[in-house]
């Protein structure tokens, strides 16, 4: 049988807001530094494979925003209006248990946050990805959680009205939104049912000038200590454009590239490559990957079109200077390693037969590839 401890071997997450305060801009602090410390973070437990995918889009929340300010007022004044006796008529004496509340008492910080969010450039983001143990996985990282692995958990906002958390996910279907780069770009439903019964949603948004608290490079002493990746020195080649660095093809429709070098840099990015990093962010979904596989790691740069994703290379080598990109498939190599680690548990479990058969009836052999099949939706085996 299959231990329990092997049904978690895979797992799939996804980091959202920890309190579904939809106003709530949760950063790593300092700037600059969060991919860094997922790497350190991936390196010191040295999973059998991990995947990381930071995905953006440029959209415009105000109008929302705007509708939650005006849900929370009402709110407020609903609290403080005095309370009338159904059956006197008479305003009755105390005040009401809400007041204190942090529905309440912490409406005031969450106003202020909305009233400097609608003045800004916004960017809805999520974050997902993958985490394989290894087999022999033992020790102090085989009790450990995502979320104490993960750096996300320290990601909040100045205000500490809310911070990010690690939500384990067990359906295999997430694979498939993982190779599709998908994300929830409609939010609606939360800011309406945030005065009532408030859900956390799977994308949280962030102003375009805090996109440098996510998308970047590690730099100085925490660069230093990531062993593995390369660390090829920066390049001199003129910003703004691709280089004469050549991109190995595999397809002319390639909506992924990828990179196993990241430019060695002593210091953080100056105020005018911030704010160009603050520029990222298009109308097209694109993403910043991370993956570690057989103690090495890439990183991906991907979006939704092929025309939008040569603008997205060009704009990031702008900021770092030309890399040395190859071209990848949507599915990442190490994808292809997953059926084979399924099936050798579907075989141990092929060879089990009932304790009592009747002579007169046949056992049933079902093989590995059913077994297979029948554990892993239709829509999942496309991918292999």
């Amino acid at each position: 049988m299959m231990k329990e401890k092997e049904r978690s071997r895979i797992t799939f997450f996804n980091v959202s807001l920890a309190n579904g305060h939809l106003m709530s801009r949760p950063v790593y602090e300092p700037e600059q530094s969060l991919v860094g410390e997922i790497m350190h973070a991936i390196e010191n437990t040295s999973p059998y494979a991990a995947w990381v995918q930071i995905i953006f889009v440029r959209k415009d929340h105000s109008r929302h925003f705007m509708s939650l300010k005006h849900n929370i007022t009402d709110m407020i004044n609903e609290i403080e209006s005095p309370r009338v006796s159904m059956f006197t008529g008479q305003e009755l004496k105390g005040d009401r248990p809400a007041k204190s509340r942090d529905v309440y008492t912490g409406a005031s910080k969450r106003m202020k946050i909305l009233d400097e969010s609608l003045s800004r450039a916004h960017v809805l983001m999520a974050i997902q990805g993958m985490w394989i143990r290894k087999d022999n996985d033992v020790g102090r990282h085989q009790a450990q959680s995502l979320e104490e692995i993960l750096p996300f958990s320290h990601c909040h906002d100045e205000s500490d009205v809310d911070r990010l958390a690690v939500y384990t996910i067990r359906d295999p279907r997430m694979l498939i939104e993982l190779v599709e780069r998908n994300m929830v770009t409609d939010i609606s439903r939360y800011f309406r049912s945030y005065t009532g019964a408030r859900v956390e949603p799977p994308s949280f948004i962030i102003s375009a000038d805090e996109m440098p608290y996510y998308i970047h490079v590690p730099y100085g002493t925490q660069a230093n200590a990531i062993r593995a990746i390369n660390w090829p020195e920066a390049s001199t080649a003129q910003h703004g454009s691709m280089g004469d660095v050549t991109t190995k093809k595999k397809s002319s429709a390639s909506l992924v590239f990828k990179t196993y070098g990241l430019p060695k840099r002593k210091e953080a990015l100056d105020d005018a490559a911030k704010a160009r990093l603050a520029h990222l962010a298009s109308a097209t979904e694109r993403s910043f990957e991370i993956i570690y596989k057989s103690r090495r790691f890439s990183v991906l740069l991907h979006s939704k079109t092929r025309s939008d994703l040569l603008q997205y290379r060009a704009a990031f080598e702008a900021i770092y200077g030309a890399l040395e990109f190859e071209e990848e498939e949507l599915k990442p190599s190490f994808l292809n390693e997953l059926p084979m680690m399924v099936l050798p548990r579907l075989a141990s479990q092929s060879t089990e037969q009932p304790a009592v058969v009747e002579a007169t009836t046949a056992p049933k052999v079902t093989t590995v590839e059913e077994k297979f099949s029948d554990a892993v939706p239709r829509s999942l085996l496309l991918l292999f």
